[in-house]
C-alpha cells in the first residue's frame, strides 16, 4: 500500500526513524521508496534494519512512501549502469576544500553532481557538467586549471555546508542507522539501481570521518564510484567479496590524500540523493551559479581596485574599481607616476575580517605572481607589466589558517577573472571564418504555429492540425553545417577605436551583401546583419588571440520571433 505521511514538507534537523510491520520470508529483502504520486518515478530510502516482519529506515523528510520487496537471488546478480559517467557528468575540479569547509566538501560535490544529471541534463536537456562552467564561462578555456571554476566549486561547498551540514548530518544519519550489514546495504544499492536507473548517494567511514561519493555502475560485485577526490577517473570501485565490502581507498579530500595518502574506509553506507538535503533548494542555489553570485552570501566578500591616478593635493595614489574589462593606453598607465609606465597595479582588500591573506595571478592558465597580505587591512597589491594586447588576468583569493605552530591549511575564498587589453588591438583589415547554427527550435515551432493556424481556419480540428503540422515539417539535414564568413573591417574615422566600417562578403564570391557599422567597446565587438527579408543577425564576440575573433550570434525572423535561430561565429584574420 501507498503510505503517506503528512508533516508539511518541513526538512528535519534530526534524522527520523521510522519502524514497519512488514511480511516477507529470508529468501526475500525489502526496501522503502519514496513514490512520486505525480511522476510516478521512486527513490530508495536508506535501510537500517530488515527482519521477516519489521523493516527500519532513516528519513529526513516525510512524503508517500512504498515498501517493495524482491527475491535475493534477483539482487545477487543484478548489473545496472545509470548512464552517469565519470569525466562526463561530475565536476571537473578536484576536492581540496574551502573557507566553508575546510576539509573537504565531497558530500557537496557528489550530490550537485547528482543533481544537475538528475535535473539538468536528464530533464531539461542541459549539457553534461564535466566542463560546463570551466573558467566560469570567460572566453577562454583553461581545462587544466581547476582555481578559476569558482562558480561550480562554491556551489558545491555552498551545498556541502549550508545545505548539508555534512559534518554533523552524516555522524547523526550513520549513528540513527546503526549497525547495518553490508549485506543489506550491498542489496540496498542493487535494487534502488534496479528500480530507478538513476546514480546513488554512497558515504563511507572511519575513525577520523567521513567521505562521500557518487555510486553510477553495478556489476560482478563492485559499485563503480565517481570520487570527487579523483574527478573524471572511471576505474574508481567498491568491492564486495563473501558478504562483505572490502575497505575502500580515499580521503576526506585531495589535499589530504597527498598530504597524508589515502585512508581505509571500512564502513560503506546506502544513501537517497534527497535524505541528506532538501533537494529543492539545490536548484535555488543553483540560479546562482548561472548568476555568477554562488556563495556570495556566504564567502567573504572583497573588492579589487587598480591604480588609476594620482591625487597632487594628498600625494596618494587613487585607487578605481577594477572592472572586468580594463582598456589602458601607455599614457594611462602613467598617470599614477611615471614610474608605472606600461604596468598596472591591482590592490584586493577584504572587507571582512580575515586571517592572512594569500593568493595567485594568472596570466591566462598561468601563474606568474604570489603574494601574501600586509598591513592591518590584510590588503594584497601586485603589479604587472604589459605588452600590448589582451591580458587574461584572474587572481586567487585565499585564507591562510594556522593549524599548528609551524604549519597552516589554505582555505579557497574565490577567483576573479577580468580581461586588460593593453593599446587596444587595431581590427583593421580582412578576416574569414565561418558561423554556425546550433538551435533553430523557436524558428521551427513558430512556422509550425503558423501551420497549425492556416489548417485551422480551413476547418481542421486543432489536434489533427498540430499533427499534421508535425509530420509535414522536415528539418533541413544542412541545417548545423558550418557557412563561410568574410568581413573586411576600417576604421569609422582615421582614430577612432570603438568604431568600424564594415563589409560582408558572400561565400566564394566578390560581392558584398551587407555593410554596416560595428562597435569595438571595452573588448566587445558587436554588429547587426540583416538579410534581404529584413531578417536580422545579431553579433557580439572578442578576440581570444590577437589573430582570433570568435562569438556567438541570434537572429530575430519575420520582424517578431527574437532568438529565432542561434550560434556560434569565428573569424581569423588575414
Amino acid at each position: 500500500p501507498l503510505i503517506h505521511v503528512d508533516n508539511g514538507a518541513v526538512f528535519a534537523d534530526e534524522p527520523l526513524v521510522v519502524e514497519i510491520p512488514i511480511q516477507i520470508t529470508p529468501d526475500e529483502f525489502a526496501m522503502a521508496f519514496y513514490y512520486d504520486v505525480q511522476t510516478g518515478e521512486l527513490e530508495g530510502i536508506p535501510v537500517a534494519q530488515l527482519t521477516t516482519d519489521r523493516i527500519t529506515f532513516v528519513t529526513s523528510h516525510f512524503s508517500d512512501f512504498v515498501i517493495t520487496k524482491i527475491p535475493w537471488f534477483i539482487l545477487e546478480n543484478v548489473s545496472a549502469d545509470t548512464g552517469f559517467v565519470p569525466g562526463i557528468d561530475d565536476w571537473q575540479f578536484t576536492n581540496h576544500g574551502s573557507y566553508l569547509a575546510p576539509k573537504g566538501h565531497c558530500a557537496g560535490q557528489a550530490i550537485s553532481a547528482m543533481w544537475y544529471y538528475y535535473e539538468q541534463r536528464l530533464r531539461a536537456g542541459e549539457p553534461p557538467l564535466y566542463g560546463r562552467f570551466d573558467n566560469n564561462d570567460y572566453s577562454l578555456d583553461t581545462p587544466y586549471l581547476w582555481q578559476d571554476d569558482s562558480w561550480g566549486y562554491r556551489f558545491a561547498s555552498m551545498v556541502h555546508d549550508t545545505l548539508i551540514d555534512w559534518d554533523d548530518r552524516s555522524r547523526a544519519f550513520f549513528k540513527s542507522m546503526g549497525e547495518v550489514s553490508d549485506r543489506l546495504t550491498w542489496g540496498a544499492f542493487a535494487y534502488a539501481l534496479l528500480q530507478t536507473g538513476e546514480p546513488q548517494y554512497v558515504a563511507i567511514y572511519n575513525a577520523d570521518g567521513g567521505h562521500a561519493m557518487v555510486v553510477y555502475k553495478m556489476a560482478q560485485g563492485l559499485l563503480y564510484v565517481a570520487d570527487p577526490n579523483y574527478p573524471g577517473r572511471t576505474d574508481r570501485v567498491i568491492r564486495f567479496e563473501n558478504g562483505a565490502f572490502l575497505p575502500y581507498y580515499s580521503g576526506a579530500s585531495a589535499t589530504a590524500i597527498s598530504e597524508q595518502g589515502e585512508s581505509a574506509y571500512p564502513h560503506i553506507r546506502y544513501m537517497a540523493k534527497s535524505v541528506m538535503t532538501d533537494w529543492t533548494a539545490i536548484g535555488t542555489e543553483y540560479q546562482k551559479v548561472l548568476a555568477g553570485t554562488a556563495g556570495d552570501d556566504r564567502f567573504p566578500d572583497y573588492k579589487l581596485e587598480y591604480l588609476s591616478d594620482f591625487n597632487e593635493t594628498t600625494g596618494e595614489g587613487i585607487w578605481s574599481p577594477a572592472p572586468d574589462v580594463l582598456e589602458l593606453t601607455e599614457e594611462d598607465t602613467v598617470k599614477p607616476g611615471e614610474g608605472y609606465r606600461g604596468q598596472v597595479v591591482f590592490r584586493l582588500t577584504p572587507l571582512v575580517g580575515l586571517g592572512d591573506v594569500i593568493g595567485s595571478l594568472y596570466e591566462g592558465a598561468n601563474r606568474v605572481q604570489y603574494f601574501s597580505s600586509s598591513g592591518v587591512e590584510h590588503q594584497v597589491s601586485f603589479r604587472y607589466a604589459l605588452t600590448p594586447g589582451i591580458h587574461h588576468l584572474g587572481v586567487q583569493f585565499d585564507d591562510y589558517e594556522p593549524v599548528t605552530a609551524d604549519k597552516g591549511r589554505i582555505n579557497y575564498i574565490d577567483f576573479h577573472r577580468f580581461k586588460v587589453i593593453y593599446e587596444p588591438e587595431d581590427l583593421t583589415g580582412k578576416w574569414e571564418g565561418a558561423w554556425q547554427i546550433r538551435s533553430a527550435d523557436k524558428a521551427q515551432k513558430y512556422i509550425k504555429e503558423m501551420l497549425v493556424k492556416l489548417l485551422m481556419a480551413f476547418g481542421v480540428d486543432e489536434a489533427k492540425a498540430w499533427e499534421a503540422a508535425d509530420a509535414g515539417f522536415q528539418e533541413d539535414p544542412n541545417l548545423y553545417n558550418d557557412r563561410a564568413l568574410t568581413i573586411i573591417f576600417e576604421r569609422a574615422e582615421p582614430n577612432a577605436r570603438d568604431r568600424y566600417r564594415m563589409q560582408v562578403f558572400m561565400p566564394d564570391t566578390d560581392t558584398i551583401a551587407y555593410e554596416g557599422e560595428a562597435s569595438y567597446r571595452e573588448g566587445i565587438l558587436s554588429f547587426k546583419v540583416k538579410a534581404g527579408d529584413n531578417t536580422t543577425f545579431e553579433f557580439t564576440g572578442s578576440l581570444s588571440d590577437e589573430d582570433t575573433l570568435s562569438g556567438v550570434f541570434t537572429v530575430t525572423a519575420w520582424f517578431v520571433v527574437r532568438d529565432a535561430v542561434t550560434g556560434d561565429w569565428l573569424l581569423v584574420r588575414q
